[in-house]
Protein backbone atom coordinates (compact mmCIF):
# COMPACT_ATOMS: atom_id res chain seq x y z
CA UNK A 1 0.00 0.00 0.00
CA UNK A 2 1.29 3.45 -0.86
CA UNK A 3 1.22 6.18 1.75
CA UNK A 4 1.76 9.92 2.04
CA UNK A 5 5.16 9.50 3.72
CA UNK A 6 7.67 11.47 1.65
CA UNK A 7 10.16 9.36 -0.26
CA UNK A 8 13.62 10.79 -0.91
CA UNK A 9 15.56 7.59 -1.63
CA UNK A 10 15.07 4.03 -2.79
CA UNK A 11 15.94 0.90 -0.87
CA UNK A 12 18.64 -0.28 -3.26
CA UNK A 13 22.28 0.54 -2.42
CA UNK A 14 23.32 0.25 -6.07
CA UNK A 15 20.18 1.69 -7.61
CA UNK A 16 19.45 5.23 -8.81
CA UNK A 17 15.91 6.41 -9.53
CA UNK A 18 16.04 8.82 -12.48
CA UNK A 19 13.04 11.14 -12.47
CA UNK A 20 11.83 14.01 -14.65
CA UNK A 21 9.46 16.87 -13.82
CA UNK A 22 7.29 19.25 -15.85
CA UNK A 23 6.61 17.31 -19.07
CA UNK A 24 5.56 16.20 -21.43
CA UNK A 25 7.30 18.81 -23.56
CA UNK A 26 7.25 18.72 -27.34
CA UNK A 27 11.04 18.56 -27.75
CA UNK A 28 12.62 17.92 -24.34
CA UNK A 29 10.61 14.74 -23.66
CA UNK A 30 11.47 13.04 -26.99
CA UNK A 31 15.09 14.07 -26.44
CA UNK A 32 15.08 12.51 -22.97
CA UNK A 33 13.38 9.35 -24.23
CA UNK A 34 15.92 8.99 -27.02
CA UNK A 35 18.87 9.26 -24.64
CA UNK A 36 17.29 6.84 -22.17
CA UNK A 37 16.69 4.40 -25.02
CA UNK A 38 20.30 4.66 -26.17
CA UNK A 39 21.57 4.05 -22.65
CA UNK A 40 19.01 1.30 -21.85
CA UNK A 41 17.83 3.21 -18.77
CA UNK A 42 14.37 3.36 -17.22
CA UNK A 43 12.99 6.46 -15.55
CA UNK A 44 9.92 8.03 -13.99
CA UNK A 45 8.27 11.04 -15.63
CA UNK A 46 6.17 13.25 -13.36
CA UNK A 47 3.75 14.78 -15.85
CA UNK A 48 1.28 17.61 -15.45
CA UNK A 49 -2.23 16.71 -16.53
CA UNK A 50 -2.59 19.77 -18.75
CA UNK A 51 0.61 18.92 -20.65
CA UNK A 52 -0.51 15.31 -21.08
CA UNK A 53 -3.68 16.63 -22.71
CA UNK A 54 -1.52 18.79 -25.01
CA UNK A 55 0.96 16.04 -25.95
CA UNK A 56 -0.92 12.78 -25.36
CA UNK A 57 1.27 10.73 -27.71
CA UNK A 58 4.34 11.48 -25.56
CA UNK A 59 2.66 10.20 -22.40
CA UNK A 60 1.67 7.04 -24.23
CA UNK A 61 5.18 6.66 -25.65
CA UNK A 62 6.72 6.84 -22.18
CA UNK A 63 4.58 3.94 -21.02
CA UNK A 64 5.19 1.97 -24.22
CA UNK A 65 8.94 2.30 -23.71
CA UNK A 66 8.76 0.91 -20.18
CA UNK A 67 8.94 4.07 -18.11
CA UNK A 68 6.77 5.03 -15.15
CA UNK A 69 4.43 8.01 -15.28
CA UNK A 70 3.88 9.91 -12.05
CA UNK A 71 1.53 12.77 -11.18
CA UNK A 72 2.84 16.38 -11.08
CA UNK A 73 -0.52 18.07 -10.62
CA UNK A 74 -2.80 19.35 -13.35
CA UNK A 75 -1.01 22.71 -13.64
CA UNK A 76 2.46 23.73 -12.52
CA UNK A 77 1.45 25.74 -9.47
CA UNK A 78 2.47 25.53 -5.81
CA UNK A 79 0.07 23.06 -4.27
CA UNK A 80 0.86 24.18 -0.72
CA UNK A 81 -1.00 27.40 -1.57
CA UNK A 82 -4.13 25.60 -2.76
CA UNK A 83 -7.08 24.50 -0.67
CA UNK A 84 -7.32 20.80 0.06
CA UNK A 85 -10.31 20.64 -2.26
CA UNK A 86 -8.30 22.15 -5.12
CA UNK A 87 -5.36 19.85 -4.39
CA UNK A 88 -7.62 16.82 -4.59
CA UNK A 89 -9.12 18.02 -7.88
CA UNK A 90 -5.66 18.69 -9.34
CA UNK A 91 -4.29 15.26 -8.48
CA UNK A 92 -7.41 13.29 -9.33
CA UNK A 93 -7.93 15.15 -12.62
CA UNK A 94 -4.35 14.32 -13.63
CA UNK A 95 -4.80 10.68 -12.63
CA UNK A 96 -7.90 10.49 -14.82
CA UNK A 97 -6.17 12.17 -17.78
CA UNK A 98 -3.19 9.81 -17.60
CA UNK A 99 -5.45 6.78 -17.20
CA UNK A 100 -7.56 7.79 -20.21
CA UNK A 101 -4.58 8.56 -22.46
CA UNK A 102 -1.83 6.16 -21.34
CA UNK A 103 -3.89 3.40 -19.76
CA UNK A 104 -2.17 3.47 -16.36
CA UNK A 105 -3.01 5.09 -13.03
CA UNK A 106 -0.13 7.02 -11.44
CA UNK A 107 0.94 5.70 -8.05
CA UNK A 108 3.33 8.53 -7.19
CA UNK A 109 2.84 12.27 -6.74
CA UNK A 110 5.50 14.97 -6.79
CA UNK A 111 4.25 18.50 -6.09
CA UNK A 112 5.52 21.30 -8.34
CA UNK A 113 8.58 22.97 -6.80
CA UNK A 114 8.53 20.24 -4.14
CA UNK A 115 6.18 22.42 -2.07
CA UNK A 116 3.72 20.43 0.03
CA UNK A 117 1.74 20.89 3.23
CA UNK A 118 1.44 17.99 5.65
CA UNK A 119 -2.17 18.96 6.19
CA UNK A 120 -2.82 17.59 2.68
CA UNK A 121 -1.36 14.16 3.44
CA UNK A 122 -4.84 12.62 3.95
CA UNK A 123 -5.57 13.40 0.27
CA UNK A 124 -2.77 11.11 -0.87
CA UNK A 125 -3.80 8.49 1.65
CA UNK A 126 -7.35 8.60 0.28
CA UNK A 127 -6.01 8.26 -3.27
CA UNK A 128 -3.57 5.52 -2.18
CA UNK A 129 -0.63 7.45 -3.59
CA UNK A 130 2.93 8.05 -2.50
CA UNK A 131 4.60 11.44 -2.10
CA UNK A 132 7.97 11.34 -3.87
CA UNK A 133 10.58 14.08 -3.56
CA UNK A 134 14.33 13.73 -4.26
CA UNK A 135 17.75 13.92 -2.63
CA UNK A 136 19.74 14.99 -5.70
CA UNK A 137 18.83 17.82 -8.07
CA UNK A 138 21.59 19.20 -10.32
CA UNK A 139 19.54 22.31 -11.21
CA UNK A 140 19.54 21.35 -14.87
CA UNK A 141 16.83 23.93 -15.54
CA UNK A 142 19.28 26.79 -14.91
CA UNK A 143 20.28 27.38 -18.51
CA UNK A 144 23.33 29.39 -17.45
CA UNK A 145 24.84 26.40 -15.61
CA UNK A 146 27.57 24.80 -17.75
CA UNK A 147 27.26 21.07 -18.40
CA UNK A 148 30.60 20.36 -16.72
CA UNK A 149 29.25 21.89 -13.49
CA UNK A 150 26.18 19.64 -13.69
CA UNK A 151 28.42 16.65 -14.30
CA UNK A 152 30.59 17.56 -11.29
CA UNK A 153 27.51 18.00 -9.12
CA UNK A 154 26.17 14.57 -10.08
CA UNK A 155 29.53 12.91 -9.53
CA UNK A 156 29.83 14.49 -6.09
CA UNK A 157 26.28 14.22 -4.76
CA UNK A 158 24.89 11.00 -6.19
CA UNK A 159 24.75 8.10 -3.74
CA UNK A 160 23.46 4.58 -4.06
CA UNK A 161 19.71 4.79 -3.49
CA UNK A 162 19.43 8.39 -4.68
CA UNK A 163 16.35 9.80 -6.35
CA UNK A 164 17.67 12.31 -8.88
CA UNK A 165 15.33 15.02 -10.16
CA UNK A 166 15.81 16.24 -13.73
CA UNK A 167 13.45 18.21 -15.97
CA UNK A 168 11.96 17.79 -19.43
CA UNK A 169 10.82 21.31 -20.18
CA UNK A 170 11.64 24.31 -22.34
CA UNK A 171 14.66 25.19 -20.19
CA UNK A 172 16.37 21.81 -20.64
CA UNK A 173 15.43 21.20 -24.27
CA UNK A 174 18.54 20.80 -26.40
CA UNK A 175 20.75 19.52 -23.59
CA UNK A 176 18.76 17.10 -21.45
CA UNK A 177 19.97 14.26 -23.67
CA UNK A 178 23.60 15.19 -22.96
CA UNK A 179 22.87 15.30 -19.23
CA UNK A 180 21.35 11.81 -19.39
CA UNK A 181 24.42 10.50 -21.18
CA UNK A 182 26.65 12.06 -18.50
CA UNK A 183 24.52 10.48 -15.79
CA UNK A 184 24.69 7.10 -17.52
CA UNK A 185 28.49 7.30 -17.61
CA UNK A 186 28.58 8.00 -13.87
CA UNK A 187 26.33 5.00 -13.23
CA UNK A 188 28.66 2.78 -15.25
CA UNK A 189 31.73 4.07 -13.40
CA UNK A 190 30.10 3.44 -10.01
CA UNK A 191 28.60 0.08 -10.94
CA UNK A 192 25.08 1.41 -10.31
CA UNK A 193 21.86 0.82 -12.25
CA UNK A 194 18.61 2.67 -12.87
CA UNK A 195 15.58 1.56 -10.86
CA UNK A 196 11.94 2.36 -11.63
CA UNK A 197 10.13 3.98 -8.70
CA UNK A 198 7.35 1.39 -8.22
CA UNK A 199 9.98 -1.15 -7.18
CA UNK A 200 11.71 -1.33 -3.80
CA UNK A 201 10.84 2.16 -2.54
CA UNK A 202 12.35 2.97 0.85
CA UNK A 203 10.37 4.73 3.59
CA UNK A 204 13.56 6.30 4.96
CA UNK A 205 13.83 10.01 4.22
Amino acid sequence: MFTALAQRKINDPKGIAITFDDGPHESATPEALGALREESLTATFFFSGKSVETFPYLASLCVEEGHTVGNHGYEHVRHDRLSNEDIFRSIERTNNVVMHIAGIRPLHFRPPYGCWSRSANPILEELDMQLVLWNCMPMDFHVSTPLNIIQRFLSTHLRGGSIVALHDNEKTAGRIGLIIHMLAEILREKGWHAVALPHRVSRDA
